[in-house]
């Protein structure tokens, strides 16, 4: 029984590890997306004020 304990101990790290790289990928994603989100407003932004200064 306790060499099965053992043997089961490399595998801990393995689910870790997948939720880490999980978690890294998501955040990068989120930040991103959040950046262009912030360059799309600020485009908008700058439509509307050249717009407003040809009328």
């Amino acid at each position: 029984m306790q060499g099965w304990g053992v043997a089961l101990l490399p595998a801990v790290p393995a689910p870790l590890s997948v939720l880490g790289a999980a978690l890294l990928v998501g955040g990068s994603v989120r930040r991103q997306t959040s950046a262009h989100i912030l360059q799309v407003i600020e485009m908008q932004k700058s439509e509307d004020r050249a717009r407003s200064g040809k009328k």
